[in-house]
């Protein structure tokens, strides 16, 4: 309205002001989502002052949001033409090019920028993320921490989550360095750190970086880091320690209060955890905070709270797992209609496949199995998440698939998770609790998480880098390697688009007569996405050892693909977990650098 009257009082003649006018209410329908007005605002502040590059990139940026990458390339081109210095067209068209997947032309444009201006920060981070998508992640990342290194952008920092578990090891070297380099700063760099770790659920070594940032600047941020990373982990007591020192170093972020009540909850603590929520929601009620307490009441038995809780989230929210949690709820009650109102109401809000989905127990309670199973594959599809799987094991125990369950179980462990305590309080799981395979797989993982947080809290030695060298020779884009698979000598293809390692039904077959295989390897189907992009099916097993020279690997999964014809793949997650790599084609020799352990004197 204000600036609707200013456009009706503006004197035509003062074009700058008319056209600063039209921009701002340009930018007011962009923000409202409104782009058709907004384009017609944009355009008409470029008929006032048409070289004012702001109006071009304003109406550019709507462009690219709607892909329409030719009119964006025209409006980021036109601002080359009127400010040939001016970086901001070459960023665009670049941006507009990687968004494409035409990486080798932005490549060129973001290298024009940087030739303009080599301290903008901005051109590093779209440069890094072009070098991603080339799939050079050391190029990718001596671009982020240049990018961090100038001045903490957005953009930069959200690429230390966002760039994927085949940049982390080129990417921590980077910050490790930077951090030994940067001694005024080395909290941040090792808080970076932590955060690549973290994002690719490598919760230890996240906990020794956050550990070590807690320990140069006591951040509250960094102890809610080191809490997260535990409370993946399942050790409660040490999530609650740091949130507690989170809590104590900054009282006023209510969020830390959400997160205690949330781990209390997770360790058993349900008093705690309903008069922790209970504090959350006297400063900051949401539909969170109202399905977490009534999640504790239910547990504590007070069900018509719980009721309260759940409703009270559900209007607030709307938050689908409030629908459900209440409609299960109002089943055991006998209100069968109201129960099944809920459920549909969940179908409603929960449309998109992910993680924190429940449309799938949905479906079962309204008795469409079937539906419930094809959600649950599209969740397993869209994103290779622990938690899904864990979701799957729940969903077919519900079912009486007994045998569905405990795959899915094992393969959710294997993933890292680590939630013993809801595990053993999971209704979902009761089908499957009395089982001795269920037992026998419980036991081997706590046992393992017991190692995992003993190492975590004792191992203090030092180690010291050293360098293998593994020779190669070149099969097209891809490297040819020799390895062995439980001690079987086969040749692969070490392929840096590829991610764990693929085998013919050809070589499993042969593995698995000759007990370079065996049954209790096998851990069940699964879809898979090869490089065409089609969805296929394989079977996964666990390979208990791979070797690569002097190197080693245990207990790493693999697909077998069903094609006969199938190339055995070594992909570039597994080679990551050995050390950081550098591909030498003149000496044709993949350069791994990694860590050993230097024996305690």
């Amino acid at each position: 309205m204000a600036i609707n009257s200013a456009l009706k009082t503006l004197p035509s003649k003062n074009k700058g002001w008319v056209a600063s006018a039209y921009k701002k209410r340009g930018d007011v329908y962009a923000s409202l989502e409104d782009t058709v007005k907004a384009i017609s605002d944009y355009t008409a502040a470029i008929k006032e002052t048409p070289e004012d590059v702001d109006m071009y990139n304003a109406r550019g940026q709507i462009y690219y949001e709607h892909h329409d990458y030719f009119k964006s390339d025209a409006d980021y081109q036109k601002i080359i033409s009127l400010e040939q210095g001016n970086t901001l067209g070459y960023l665009g068209i670049g941006r507009n090019l990687t968004a494409q997947k035409k990486y080798a032309e932005a490549l060129s444009k973001y290298n024009d920028a940087i030739k303009l201006d080599q301290n903008n920060a901005q051109t590093y981070a779209l440069r890094a993320e072009n070098y991603l998508g080339l799939k050079k992640y050391i190029e990718a990342s001596d671009d982020i921490v240049t990018s961090l290194g100038l001045d903490n952008g957005d953009h930069a920092f959200s690429l230390l989550s966002n760039a994927g578990k085949d940049a982390k090891e080129p990417l921590v070297a980077k910050l490790k360095v930077k951090s030994d380099l940067d001694a005024a700063q080395a909290d941040r760099w090792l808080y970076y750190a932590g955060i690549v770790c973290e994002s690719n659920e490598d919760y230890h070594r996240a906990i020794t970086f956050y550990k070590k940032t807690f320990e140069k600047s006591s951040s509250d941020v960094a102890a809610d880091r080191i809490s997260s990373c535990y409370e993946e982990l399942g050790d409660y007591q040490n999530a609650l320690n740091y949130i507690n020192k989170a809590v104590e170093l900054d009282s006023t972020d209510d969020d830390y209060i959400y997160e205690k009540a949330n781990i209390e909850l997770e360790a058993g603590q349900i008093d705690k955890s309903i008069a922790t929520s209970s504090k959350y929601i006297q400063k900051s009620p949401d539909c969170y905070s109202y399905y977490l307490r009534g999640w504790a009441r239910e547990r504590n038995g007070d069900i018509d709270g719980a009721m309260e809780d759940y409703s009270t989230s559900a209007a607030l929210g709307p938050y689908a797992y409030s629908y459900f949690c209440r409609g299960r709820i109002q089943l055991k009650k006998g209100n069968r209609d109201a129960a099944i109102k809920d459920f549909n109401q969940v179908l409603l809000i929960d449309t998109i496949p992910t993680p924190r989905s429940c449309t799938q127990y949905a479906y079962f309670y309204l008795e469409q199995k079937e539906k419930a199973k094809d959600w649950m594959a599209k969740m397993l599809a869209k994103t290779n998440d622990k938690a899904n799987n864990y979701d799957a094991a729940c969903l077919y125990s519900l079912m009486g698939e007994k045998d569905s369950a405990l795959v899915h179980l094992r393969t959710s462990l294997d993933k890292g998770y680590r939630d013993f305590s809801h595990i053993s309080r999971d209704n979902d799981l009761d089908n499957i609790r009395n089982l001795s395979a269920f037992k026998a797989l419980i036991d081997e993982y706590q046992a393992k998480a017991k190692v995992e947080v003993e190492v975590d809290e004792k191992d203090k030695g030092n180690y010291i880098n050293k360098v293998a060298e593994i020779p190669f020779t070149r099969v097209g884009t891809a490297y040819k390697v020799k390895c062995k698979i439980n001690g079987l000598p086969l040749f692969f293809l070490f392929d840096t688009g590829a991610c764990d390692i693929s085998l013919s039904n050809v070589e499993a077959s042969f593995m698995l007569k000759n007990n370079y295989i065996s049954p209790q390897d096998i851990r069940g189907k699964q879809d898979y996405q090869v490089a065409s992009g089609e969805i296929v099916e394989g079977t996964r097993v666990n390979i208990r050892n791979v070797s690569l020279g002097n190197l080693s690997l245990q207990n790493v999964e693999a697909s077998v693909m069903n094609d006969q014809n199938a190339p055995l793949l070594l992909g570039q997650s597994v080679m990551n977990r050995l050390g950081h790599i550098e591909i030498d084609n003149e000496k044709h020799v993949l350069r791994i650098t990694y860590q050993e352990k230097v024996a305690k004197k």
